[in-house]
């Protein structure tokens, strides 16, 4: 009854960590939910209480899954690479398989800055490069994000040779483009690359920040080369742009209803 009463505690203030040291320790906790009242659900304490990321984690959990990994994943983390190419090859759809935080296995290795299999996942599955975290990050942000440029370039020569090209303008949750990600990471190499792929340079995060707002939060004397890249390419604060109307003000628009 403790571990039930912890385990709602965790839902309602979204710890997800916490959650998975629970199913380590009590491994069936979750069958305890099938007889409780449709509204004490852990999703619905979840939801109730605006923890985003732990419904998420719930609706997409495998309770059977060791500290959320799958078996591939526990392969990949455990240097099993034979084991890995033989599962992928018997059933290439353990490549979408969303483990904790809904990591799959190709975010796993664009982290890792593990080439070989990155192509590996790619070839055996293209449409796995659409898969998203919890964080609506792509592989594309998560290779940016952490600076792993091997990574970064697989993936950019994949987009350039598939139909995925407008994955590089997706956002994240909070809005930014692998543009911002990279600009706000002040990586100029892999500003210069992207500034050439995607479609809409001047794109807003929810802060209402284009990729050269991001940038002038930076040291100044570091950020010089990577504001001179965007400068050039036509990236510029969001301050300058047209004023844009939200879809709701659009639809209210006179113009639009007469």
């Amino acid at each position: 009854m403790e571990a039930v009463e912890n385990l709602m505690e965790d839902a309602r203030v979204g710890n997800i960590d916490a959650l998975y040291e629970l199913l380590r320790s009590t491994p069936f906790i979750l069958e305890s939910f099938e007889h409780v009242q449709f509204m004490d659900t852990l999703l619905h304490i979840a939801a109730s209480e605006g923890c985003t990321h732990f419904a998420i984690e719930i609706i997409s959990l495998k309770p059977s899954y060791t500290d959320g990994l799958s078996p591939l994943d526990l392969a990949l983390r455990n240097g099993h690479r034979e084991t890995v190419s033989r599962m992928v090859q018997v059933n290439p759809e353990l490549i979408r398989v969303k483990g904790k935080r809904r990591i799959t296995p190709l975010h796993y290795v664009a982290q890792t800055d593990d080439v070989d299999l990155l192509v590996e996942f790619l070839l055996a599955y293209p449409a796995s490069i659409e898969d998203l975290t919890i964080c609506d990050d792509t592989a594309v942000h998560i290779a940016v994000k952490n600076r792993k440029e091997k990574s970064f370039n697989v993936l950019l020569g994949w987009l350039q040779r598939t139909d995925y090209s407008d994955l590089l303008d997706w956002k994240d949750e909070a809005g930014n483009t692998v543009l911002h990600v990279a600009a706000s990471t002040n990586q100029p190499q892999v500003v210069r690359r992207l500034i050439k792929r995607v479609y809409t340079l001047n794109e807003v995060n929810t802060e209402g920040l284009t990729a050269f707002d991001v940038v002038l939060r930076l040291p100044i004397e570091s950020s010089r080369e990577i504001k001179k890249v965007l400068h050039k390419a036509g990236v510029c604060r969001a301050s300058l742009l047209p004023s844009v109307y939200s879809k709701a003000q659009f639809l209210s628009s006179k113009e639009y209803i007469s």
